[in-house]
């Protein structure tokens, strides 16, 4: 099978091209031109282009598959880049698998959630706070769209709180664990937003790309929705404490005043009966293993 990933340089894009090139299959990695990983991370073909430029996209040629993972992500950035990118650069992804009748996996996230209460189900609300979930709920419409009016296979998967090794290329992006734990290495400290009782569903990195597996190889559930989450939920309290534990260092907690507090999302749950039924989750690594992970990841 040939299988395109986009945003194959950033970290959960990289971390499934690995796993699909360790399975054997045709990857092709679609990379930004301002990426930061060379070509010779990459065991198959590397295309640098751009989403938004519909005839960057036009040089993969036919693909099976189209794990469209490339998206300006930050939550406080409100410029056009973040729409022409999420937005129009998603509709070119569709246009692409159109034409050449491929299957697209398109990377949502629990963000359109907002604030409404967890858990949440895939049917329903949805509550965008902030510009970017607001370009993937937008992105989702048209997806829905492509599968209705062109009959396009397309399946739908809504990230929740990924972590793992390699998020540094993430910079500020990166997951709290990641900040959590770096900041704590070099610093014995940490500064949590407000009390720090918001809670998040934080799935490690190599349990969330099985979702994507296992959603390419499915059949007859185009236009579904799957949440990619562990269904349970820790505060960031509880998450510098178990850090803590596994580091065995004493360390100094501030909490300070949250900056973005009129769009920023207080708690994530994955209702995750739906992705467990029809593709057949499962998670492997508890939050204290894929801790464990990280830490050896940064101590090497």
């Amino acid at each position: 099978m040939k299988v395109l990933v986009t945003g194959a340089c950033g970290f959960i894009g990289y971390e499934l091209v690995r796993a699909l090139e360790k399975l054997g299959y045709d990857v092709t990695a679609f990379v930004h031109r301002e990426s930061k990983r060379p070509s010779s991370y990459f065991k198959g073909p590397v295309i640098v282009g751009d989403i938004r430029n519909l005839s960057d996209l036009e040089r993969v040629g036919r693909v099976d598959c189209i794990h469209h993972f490339a998206a300006h992500s930050d939550p406080v950035d409100f410029g056009i880049d973040m729409m022409e990118t999420n937005v129009i650069g998603t509709s070119n992804i569709l246009e692409i698998a159109r034409k050449n009748r491929s299957k697209v996996i398109f990377i949502s996230s629990s963000a359109i959630y907002g604030n409404l209460p967890g858990p949440y189900r895939e049917d329903g609300e949805t509550q965008p706070l902030n510009a970017y979930a607001s370009t993937k709920a937008t992105a989702e419409y048209f997806c829905r769209a492509y599968v209705q009016e062109h009959h396009l296979d397309c399946i739908i998967l809504r990230y929740f709180n990924t972590y793992g090794e390699g998020e540094e290329i993430k910079e500020k992006d990166a997951s709290m664990v990641s900040h959590f734990i770096q900041s704590i290495l070099n610093t014995d400290s940490v500064e949590i937003y407000g009390d720090g009782k918001q809670q998040r569903d934080f799935i490690y990195v190599k349990d969330a790309i099985q979702a994507n597996i296992l959603a390419m190889n499915a059949r007859g559930l185009s236009g579904k929705v799957f949440n990619v989450g562990t269904g349970k939920t820790t505060s960031y309290n509880e998450l510098v404490g178990i850090i803590r534990k596994k580091l065995k260092r004493e360390i100094a907690v501030r909490h300070v005043d949250n900056p973005i507090k009129a769009f920023y999302q207080l708690n994530t749950q994955a209702d995750l009966s739906q992705t467990a039924a029809k593709l057949n989750f499962k998670t492997h690594y508890s939050l204290e293993q894929g801790i464990e992970e990280v830490i050896k990841h940064y101590n090497r």
